[in-house]
């Protein structure tokens, strides 16, 4: 390849094609410098070569994305939070996961390329008018453009941090409470004890269920956006088992020794001083009546009673800029009564929407009440007490407020929970598919996660009661508390050891957890070996990557001097002093005492700063230099000494304590959930994505039942997962959500209009907001997936479906970027676009997407779920309306027998199967097997009918009743009419025979008499029998 420009070829490269697509270069020209670039795209890979190709290729994608949004989508494809990938080093060196020390740390420069102040931005973003739609737009664009940089500066901060390349403020204190300051934002830890409760409270270090209520209490205040009050730009990062809080800082906050000395509102040391500033009770008064909190007087340490609005847990201050702040907003929710000792369950809350489905069902009690009594309504009853169950003692802490909240709790167990199994675990229509959609669902009806046990129970014994067969739904739940309990189990330990162990601990857990049973009970019974084959390893790896490391740095010192005499003028222009810089590449990173020769022709030299990690991707950096090969050289690496009945006996502990459900009965039988590949995959699947783990793919050997030779290969060569299979820990976020009023009101609008059919409004009103949302954030939102989704069908609906196709491409492009292709919501997409190829007669095209959908719901939900019985159900169907009986029939046999190991057989779709099936005996000419399957179809469908007490249910059951009757007598009576053609075919046959036979009698035996005939016409009888 050349690259050129309007005169002549300014140099040459060599761009090699590897295995699996990998492109690397392998040549040098004019001097420059090229080192091991690899990467499985060009434009990737020519990104990394030239950082000139790399910017203008950007503002090229700028420009498209002004024509058309969605164009910038398919230029720049990249996936989110990708857990599995290629590795992309050297053939003959294994991965490392290696933490480097920093030269530039070392020098005391680190963190300090392009300070931000970020308080001062994203405060004057709240500052703006909000008067026209145009400014509102402008505001909330700005606002979370600000708010995004933050949380990727927030990222590379959280690395470093957990790499331990930045210095604590208080060196002198446990690591539990070390803080940080990286570019202006404020780091510190919270912690998860898993044996315990998660929630157990301590004064100084938060739980992981304590920050996770402040970002609700913060998400909370910044809906309401109340002007005058502002809160701290804040999220959560998780990176190889650390929790960080990050968060703006507030001006003039680090000059003071403590928080109560610039507080006006709240207590910062546990009601000793209260303060209770006028402006700030005003704002919050109003804050609490929305929230539905009660103003409470509190005694301080001086016995004096202070009035506050909420909890003096929230804190208001005012910066050095006169701003009112507002922190620590986990008291905006009230405790919740289920969960009561303060102590250990101190941070359990009722969330906003249990809290807004019990005020809907009071309201709707009361005004039925008050109708009769002719009274006005107490708004008083609606609100709550957060301090009750709390260590704070309140004058009003009275038997009322107890009883509010302990019926709050109770609504909760009781009520929402069980409207959840039967609405939503139940049901037919809105059945949870993943993970994901059982988390959404639960928090639509205002339940935490940590009542997934009380619902697993309930399920039981509905299932019990009712002589129902709800193996999936079973399942789901139990694989949820499963791979929650394994997150929490491999962050303790992934916390406990040293960083560079975190890919030692992983292959140990998930060996001992996904291996297969002779996996386990060697590790069980050779741990000792185990350890000793890994440090030997370790050991080697360090060595290898060490020599590769110097001969590296000694060729391109080589190649360096050169190009420094034949670029004297780039020489000129640098520094004299000795200064360190990096070049980043995909295998790691050099550093050099000189300024980078650059490769383009503004031979600008590129500093280490955050943006380049940010724009890479990477945050674990596969790098080993001297002085951290002598550390490590130094240091012994630490022993696993976990068997795999140790780690199942410590998650069964951790599911009861959080969740109220075991996950095992009996720990050394082998899990159900964990039977099949498939479903060992999709737990893997999910719980790398929940920590950011990034998986190389391979071929992972997991079936229980799978051999190994032990005896003949070294045993760390046979072990489903190595170390170097870990590729790299990507950080997870919880962050704070900006909305915006107006596309909210319109979405309302536009499914109101779309469920009244009205779709030419529906159509107008979607586009609006996927208009509004592109000016905002991009096409890259959730809302904008959705619009275009419903976009697409509305089209549909009206006949149009090749512009149906380009809206649904649109929409699953936008998905993709958003959650990836392994992703329930990537997969329903791809199925109505692989309808709509089908009404518009591309056959093929649609059979190849029904194909990946297939794999894809495996890799998801594991072997057997409703929704591949669905597919499966689906292509029967399509193969059936294409005449082709036998694939057909093929594909409806599998659905059946999977939704009979699922839900039994007295279901709906057993009853569509049946259905199915006669119709394709039918045209088989197989009558009477048609009606033997639409009998027992009927039967299915007379049994479901006769169990519904609903009008609405019964009337439907009714038609579907009618229908499945109208279709037996169908075939019975065809049936009926077959039988009768058959046997009066075989009478005409047998009754010409007869006469054929004595005719042939009366002749002599020479001239074709009885002597020459068959004792039948075989001819004749086939002739009868069609």
């Amino acid at each position: 390849m050349a690259v050129k420009d309007s005169t002549k070829t300014l140099y040459e490269i060599q761009i090699d094609i590897k295995g699996e697509g990998l492109l690397s270069i392998q040549s040098t020209e004019a001097g420059f410098i090229f080192k091991d670039f690899e990467n499985y795209s060009l434009v990737g890979l020519l990104k990394e070569v030239s950082p000139q190709f790399k910017r203008f290729y950007q503002h090229r994608i700028a420009d498209i994305s002004k024509d058309d949004p969605y164009r910038s989508l398919l230029a720049s494809k990249e996936y989110v939070n990708k857990w599995i990938c290629q590795w992309k080093g050297s053939q003959n060196l294994a991965p490392t996961l290696s933490f480097p020390t920093n030269r530039e740390y070392i020098s005391g420069n680190y963190g300090f390329q392009e300070m931000r102040d970020w308080n001062e931005e994203y405060q004057q973003c709240k500052e703006l008018s909000q008067e026209t739609q145009l400014q509102r737009i402008q505001r909330v664009r700005t606002l979370q453009r600000v708010y995004s940089e933050f949380v990727e500066a927030a990222k590379v901060g959280a690395a470093k941090i957990v790499q331990g390349n930045l210095e604590p403020l208080n060196p002198q204190d446990s690591q539990e409470h070390f803080i940080y300051i990286y570019n202006n934002i404020f780091f510190s830890h919270c912690l998860d004890s898993s044996l315990s409760y998660p929630e157990s409270m301590n004064d100084t270090i938060p739980s992981f269920s304590a920050v996770n209520g402040d970002l609700k209490g913060l998400q909370q205040i910044e809906n309401i956006d109340f002007k005058g009050l502002f809160t701290l730009a804040t999220c959560l990062v998780k990176y190889v088992g650390r929790r960080l809080v990050c968060q703006s800082i507030i001006p003039g906050i680090l000059s003071f020794a403590s928080q109560e000395s610039i507080s006006e509102y709240g207590s910062s040391n546990n009601c000793k001083t209260i303060d209770c500033d006028s402006d700030f009770h005003k704002m919050m008064l109003q804050i609490c009546s929305i929230l539905s909190l009660r103003t409470v007087q509190v005694k301080d340490g001086l016995g004096v009673f202070k009035e506050i609005a909420g909890s003096p847990d929230i804190k208001g201050i005012r910066g050095n800029d006169r701003r009112k702040y507002l922190i620590d907003a986990l008291r905006v929710h009230p405790r919740d009564a289920n969960f009561p000792d303060p102590e250990t369950h101190g941070s359990c809350i009722i969330r906003p929407e249990a809290i807004h489905l019990f005020k809907l069902k009071r309201i709707h009690k009361d005004r039925e009440i008050y109708q009769l009594l002719k009274m006005p309504k107490d708004k008083s009853s609606y609100s709550f007490n957060s301090n009750f169950l709390t260590q704070i003692k309140t004058i009003q802490a009275n038997n009322k407020d107890q009883l509010r909240i302990v019926k709050l709790a109770n609504f909760v167990l009781n009520n929402l929970s069980q409207a959840f199994l039967m609405d939503i675990l139940l049901s037919n229509e809105s059945k949870p598919q993943d993970s994901g959609s059982l988390k959404q669902g639960m928090h639509s009806y205002g339940l935490n996660m940590r009542y997934l046990g009380h619902i697993l129970s309930s399920l039981r014994k509905h299932c019990k009661q009712q002589e129902l067969k709800c193996d999936y739904v079973e399942s789901l739940l139990e694989k949820e508390i499963y791979e929650r309990s394994l997150k929490h189990l491999i962050g303790k330990y992934l916390t406990q050891r040293n960083v560079q162990d975190a890919g030692q601990v992983l292959a140990h857990i998930f060996n001992s957890m996904f291996g297969p049973n002779q996996v386990k009970q060697y590790i069980e019974n050779s741990q000792a070996q185990i350890n000793e084959e890994f440090l030997e390893r370790v050991k080697l790896r360090q060595i290898l990557s060490y020599q590769n490391h110097i001969s590296k740095e000694k060729s391109v010192e080589q190649q360096k001097y050169k190009c420094k005499q034949r670029h004297q003028d780039f020489q000129n222009t640098q520094p004299t002093n000795c200064c360190a810089a990096t070049t980043d590449s995909e295998c790691g990173t050099e550093y050099f005492c000189d300024q980078e020769i650059s490769l383009s022709s503004n031979s600008t030299p590129r500093s280490s700063s955050p943006q380049n990690s940010i724009e890479k991707g990477q945050y674990f950096s596969p790098q080993l230099d001297n002085e951290v090969y002598k550390k490590l050289e130094s240091k012994q690496q630490s022993k696993i000494e976990l068997t795999p009945l140790m780690l199942q006996k410590e998650l069964n502990e951790i599911a009861i304590a959080r969740y109220g459900s075991p996950i095992s009965i009996n720990i050394e039988e082998n899990l159900k959930i964990l039977e099949n590949v498939s479903d060992k995959l999709s737990i893997i699947r999910n719980v790398c994505k929940e920590l950011g783990i990034k998986l190389e793919a391979k071929e992972y050997i997991l079936d229980n039942n799978a051999l190994f030779c032990i005896a003949e290969e070294p045993l760390y060569e046979w072990l489903p997962f190595q170390q170097e299979n870990i590729l790299d820990f990507n950080p997870t976020i919880k962050l704070v959500e900006h909305q915006n009023k107006e596309t909210a009101m319109l979405m309302k609008k536009a499914e109101h209009e779309f469920s009244q059919d009205n779709f030419e409004k529906a159509f107008d009103l979607y586009a609006q907001v996927v208009s509004i949302y592109i000016q905002i954030n991009g096409p890259l939102k959730r809302e904008v997936f959705d619009c275009l989704a419903r976009m697409s069908r509305i089209i549909c609906l009206q006949g149009d479906i090749k512009f149906s196709i380009s809206l649904q491409c649109k929409a699953l492009h936008v998905c993709e970027r958003l959650f990836g292709i392994d992703s329930i919501e990537y997969v329903q997409n791809l199925q109505i676009l692989a309808l709509y190829l089908l009404m518009n007669d591309k056959f093929s095209d649609a059979l190849k997407l029904y194909q990946e959908v297939l794999n894809l719901l495996q890799l998801i939900q594991g072997s057997f779920s409703p929704d591949i019985a669905q597919v499966l159900m689906t292509l029967g169907q399509i193969f059936l309306s294409q005449d082709l009986l036998s694939e057909a029939e093929q594909f409806i046999v599998d659905a059946a027998n999977m939704l009979e190991q699922i839900s039994g057989r007295s279901t709906m779709e057993i009853a569509s199967c049946l259905s199915n099936l006669a119709v394709i005996k039918f045209q088989q000419e197989n009558i009477r097997d048609a009606v033997t399957l639409q009998d027992k179809a009927h039967i299915i469908i007379s049994e479901i009918a006769a169990k519904q007490v609903e009008p609405k249910e019964k009337y439907i059951f009714h038609s579907y009743q009618q229908s499945s009757k109208e279709l037996l007598d169908y075939y019975t009576t065809q049936c009926v009419f077959k039988e009768k053609a058959i046997k009066m075919s075989k009478q005409y046959a047998s009754s010409r025979q007869y006469a054929r036979t004595m005719a042939m009698r009366q002749r002599p035996i020479g001239e074709g008499g009885v002597g020459s005939m068959l004792p039948f016409n075989i001819i004749d009888l086939m002739n009868g029998r069609i």
